[in-house]
């Protein structure tokens, strides 16, 4: 399983994750978000294209894990979409 550390930061409402290409099919991705941000709205995690939504306690490490069977990008966003990010499948 390839295991990739993403935090979360106020700036400009992103997730930034530290990371590498996926090959889909091959593994289980596994990101591991850290919340460091406070407002209400970054509670949330939520992967639409594989059906997959974690709560983001504030300062605890929270693993999401899940298969990418397709190349292609794959968004994610808070719960009011205002905090977002991309995931790139190859």
């Amino acid at each position: 399983m390839k295991r990739v550390s993403c935090w979360l930061v106020a700036l400009a409402g992103w997730f930034i994750c530290q990371t590498s290409s996926w090959s889909s099919g091959a593994k289980p991705v596994r990101l591991n978000f850290v919340r460091q941000e406070s407002a209400s709205c970054s509670e949330m995690v939520q992967f639409p294209a594989f059906n997959k939504s974690a709560k983001l306690p504030e300062g605890e490490t929270v693993p999401v894990e899940f298969m990418p069977k397709e190349p292609g990008e794959y968004e994610f966003a808070c719960q009011m979409g205002m905090f977002r990010g991309k995931l790139i499948v190859e």
